[in-house]
């Protein structure tokens, strides 16, 4: 009889869980050994969020589940239970990658700013401003250690205003930035002038069918249409129509999502300029 030695054992069940998380789910029903190897797997992605839920789902959603795997966690998208998220964030230590959507017109999202600042975001999409008393985003704030490795920057329901979110333009390692919802010309024009690594700005409204979005993105049609960038002559800025929820889970799960579709517009319209070169 043939023994496995543990580590390949493991190697081989973390690649098959790796595979699908219906795969990962049934593997750590087998035994508490593959359960313990499955979980940073299962659960590296944590979505809490009203409909189209791909992701596993714990029952009940407590503090006591998240001391118990928070630590897994490596992307998170939020959208319900503000008092809940507030008593748990800190038991998730390893978050790159947050989004918060939750109505900042009846939600405070301040008192998340404690736990909030312990992390050291890659991604982040939120309403920037709501994290301060002030309702402004200042160069101060910027230099807080939460942000110093963001390169990924979703301003969810934008400004018209750019002194609210004017600290963006000294964020060390902002290179993606997205505006939505309520998007000022002005406030554009500005990022795009002060920002100074930025590589792609994505002016994104609502796209309604998660069908229609998926299409998109395998190239079948195009996204840039019909707003064509608002006119504006730098390359970097790109507009199209995006299905938020679907997008982040694209992100989460490495596949191709809103971001490395801009960066392939973005990287259409240079590579002419360094042809001439």
């Amino acid at each position: 009889m043939v023994t496995i030695p543990a580590e390949v054992l493991r190697d081989v069940i973390e690649l098959s869980a790796y595979s699908s998380y219906r795969q990962a789910a049934t593997l750590a029903r087998v035994c508490q050994a593959f359960s313990e190897w499955v979980r940073p797997v299962l659960f590296r992605v944590f979505k809490w969020y009203s409909y189209h839920n791909n992701f596993p789902q714990p029952s009940p959603l407590d503090v006591a589940w998240f001391q118990a795997n928070g630590k897994y966690i490596r992307h998170m998208l939020w959208g319900q239970d503000l008092d809940l998220l507030v008593d748990c964030l800190e038991l998730c230590p390893n978050i790159v990658d947050l989004a918060i959507w939750v109505d900042t017109d009846t939600n405070n999202i301040a008192p998340l700013f404690p736990a909030f600042s312990k992390l050291r975001l890659h991604r982040l999409s939120i309403r920037l401003p709501a994290l301060y008393p002030s309702e402004e985003f200042t160069v101060e704030h910027a230099q807080q250690p939460v942000f110093s490795h963001l390169t990924h920057l979703d301003v969810v329901h934008s400004t018209a205003a750019w002194n609210e979110i004017a600290g963006i333009a000294k964020l060390p390692s902002l290179t993606h930035l997205a505006l939505s919802d309520r998007i000022a010309i002005n406030v554009v024009e500005t990022a795009v002038k002060n920002c100074k690594n930025l590589q792609v700005v994505v002016l994104a409204s609502l796209c309604m069918s998660v069908d229609a979005y998926n299409e998109d993105l395998t190239g079948e049609s195009t996204i840039e249409a019909p707003w064509n960038s608002y006119g504006f002559d730098d390359p970097r800025v790109v507009a199209f129509e995006c299905e938020f929820v679907g997008d982040w889970e694209l992100a989460a799960t490495g596949k191709r999502d809103m971001w490395a579709k801009a960066e392939e517009i973005v990287a259409s319209r240079t590579r002419p300029i360094l042809m001439g070169h």
